[in-house]
């Protein structure tokens, strides 16, 4: 998963004396490190040298259990901040000069949210066999070397993304169809002019359409409403707006005075009412009402 907007910082510290920490008891814990600061905020690095001791309810079958283990808690410091998102990893160096070091990672993962002086750890992060083992060379001079890599994940920058607060192709695509006759299914003919028009487009708009259509029907004859009125009709069934050669969209939907006859406007409303079109049976009625009494 990736992130944008985050800060990341390295801190390193040694703890030294680490034969003084053994006996400390389990589960207590000290400050290892000093207090830094990554992506405007104030962290400190928590050690528990005996660790958690494994069993089910810490670490579960993922540690041997009877183990004692070294951990980690990373505490957000500062007390004026809000919840930081954070992903982080901890790291024991291998003083060999080598890259064989000890790490356990979240930077791989979603953050985690984490709220002024709670913590966020890895209380099982390595078994003290393997640190104390005279082989190994992690703990050399009685002193282990950390780092602790951070990342805090920041707000997202909105100024990246444009979205229009409008924007409606579906009507101009649809119209485009039905004036280029791509997949056209049937004809409608109107006092002799044809239109050639798709079933299920006008099904979808007309209950009144959808009841007129039969499979075998190539051609449907209408002869109760003008061409020019049939023809706005129908470019308002594939836009949901009305042509510009009629000039109807003043004010929104309303037809503006001058643009459209009332007569227009009445035989619109009718042909509106005969093919259940609701909607624009009430952008009619506007018209006409603001006619009346204007």
């Amino acid at each position: 998963m990736t992130f944008k907007n985050i800060v990341d910082g390295v801190h390193g510290f040694t703890l030294e004396k680490y034969s003084l920490c053994k006996g400390f008891g389990e589960g207590e814990w000290f400050k290892g490190s000093n207090n830094f600061t990554v992506g405007g905020h104030t962290w400190a690095i928590y050690v528990f040298p005996e660790g958690t001791i494994s069993d089910k309810t810490h670490g579960g079958d993922k540690y041997e259990q009877g183990h004692v283990y070294f951990g980690f808690h990373i505490r957000l410091v500062s007390t004026k901040s809000d919840k930081v998102l954070l992903r982080f990893k901890m790291t024991i160096l291998h003083q060999s000069g080598n890259d064989d070091h000890w790490t356990q990672s979240s930077l791989h993962l979603s953050p985690v949210s984490i709220a002024p002086l709670q913590d966020s750890n890895f209380p099982c992060f390595i078994d003290r066999e393997i640190l104390e083992n005279k082989n190994s060379s992690y703990l050399r001079d009685d002193c282990i070397k950390i780092e602790c890599t951070i990342g805090v994940v920041g707000p997202p920058d909105t100024r990246l993304i444009s979205i229009p607060k409008y924007c409606n192709d579906v009507g101009v695509d649809f119209l485009a169809m039905f004036k280029s006759g791509e997949g056209c299914d049937v004809v409608l003919n109107v006092r002799g002019h044809k239109f050639r028009a798709h079933r299920v487009i006008l099904s979808a708009r007309s209950s009144v359409f959808k009841s007129m259509f039969a499979p075998s029907k190539k051609e449907i004859i209408i002869g109760n409403v003008e061409p020019r009125v049939f023809k706005a009709l129908l470019h308002f069934i594939y836009s949901d707006t009305f042509s510009e050669d009629e000039k109807c969209l003043v004010d929104g939907y309303a037809f503006g005075a001058g643009s459209v006859s009332s007569t227009m406007a009445a035989k619109l409303l009718a042909a509106a009412n005969q093919y259940d079109m609701k909607r624009l049976e009430s952008i009619c009625e506007s018209h006409l009402w603001r006619s009346i009494f204007s």
